[in-house]
């Protein structure tokens, strides 16, 4: 475990901003160190993405899921067609649009969350994947509308 999820982990626990603002620091910094072309820097944008995307769900601060939705795409972007934890990074944005459908209700972020798990889905349809079926009952979920 990393510095800056020490420090959401115990933001989680205590609500203190101070160690969400300092997380997101860390993490900021980390994805800063990592260059663009640098195989693993999905993950360091997913898990800043993944900080905000929880910092949304206990604040409720649009903006952190905002962000949250931008650095996942980024993520994806930054991720082999083939890597093992590219579906990862299509569930969660598919979380993140699924959040946003909630409050606006665009059926765009709907059907962009549709679209995500069914990659994440395909990504994985070798079987040997151990996500898969979390990734088949999410899509189940996502659409009935049951976010």
């Amino acid at each position: 475990m990393n510095l800056g999820t020490w420090l959401f982990t115990k933001y989680e626990v205590d609500g203190d901003k101070n160690h969400l603002e300092l997380a997101l620091s860390h993490s900021k910094e980390a994805v800063g160190l990592v260059h663009s072309n640098q195989l693993g820097r999905g993950t360091y944008l997913e898990h800043l993405g993944g900080m905000l995307s929880q910092g949304y769900k206990k604040a409720g601060e649009r903006g952190d899921l905002e962000k949250a939705i931008h650095l996942g795409v980024d993520a994806m972007a930054a991720t082999p067609p083939k890597h093992p934890s590219l579906p990862h990074s299509q569930a969660a944005l598919s979380i993140r649009l699924a959040k946003r459908y909630m409050i606006d209700g665009s059926t765009v972020d709907l059907q962009g969350g549709i679209n995500q798990l069914k990659r994440a889905i395909e990504a994985t349809s070798d079987n040997a994947h151990p996500d898969q079926g979390k990734y088949l009952d999410s899509y189940g979920k996502d659409a009935t509308g049951d976010v």
